[in-house]
């Protein structure tokens, strides 16, 4: 019931302003932007670095591969500081708008996922647990995360109702 009928008057609640102040917007924004900007360049070279193996266009020139390996674990640490630096702008601006710093809502969760995979990227070429290859797909595994935090929590998740079935 949107609309009462008798007294004419809306029963929901006002919504609370979010957007207490444009500093917090502006900072948290602007810096989770980058960082995701971040990871889909990230995932570009990383795409490049496949292509390149895949059709076999860097002639076996190992010099190619490890620059652009190098430039995509560069990106990758540039990715997660920034999303990790946006992320905590973020619940900053939450703690200060809503009294709260971390609420578990999907646009914070898939965030935190995003960042996650990042570290483990990050983490796991570190310690030698993957090579190269491993470490570029890890960047395209990333860029979905990022595409699942950006738009799929906006666009995808409020198209599924609580029985888990699909509606408009």
């Amino acid at each position: 019931r949107l609309f009462e009928y008798g007294d004419a008057s809306d029963p929901n609640d006002p919504l609370l302003a979010v957007l207490r102040s444009n500093f917090w917007l502006t900072t948290h924004v602007l810096t989770i932007t980058f960082g995701y900007a971040a990871g889909f360049v990230t995932a570009a070279f990383g795409l490049v670095y496949m292509f390149m193996r895949i059709l076999r266009l860097d002639v076996g020139d190992k010099s190619v591969r490890r620059f652009l390996s190098r430039m995509t674990y560069g990106c990758v640490c540039f990715t997660l500081f920034l999303s990790l630096v946006g992320t905590v702008l973020g619940g900053i601006w939450a703690n200060y708008s809503w009294g709260r710093f971390w609420g578990w809502d999907p646009k914070e969760v898939w965030a935190l996922i995003s960042l996650l995979v990042y570290l483990a990227i990050l983490h796991g070429r570190y310690a030698g647990w993957f090579s190269n290859f491993g470490l570029i797909f890890g960047t395209v595994l990333g860029a979905t995360m990022i595409v699942m935090s950006w738009y799929g929590v906006n666009f995808v998740l409020p198209l599924l109702s609580s029985n888990g079935e699909v509606g408009l």
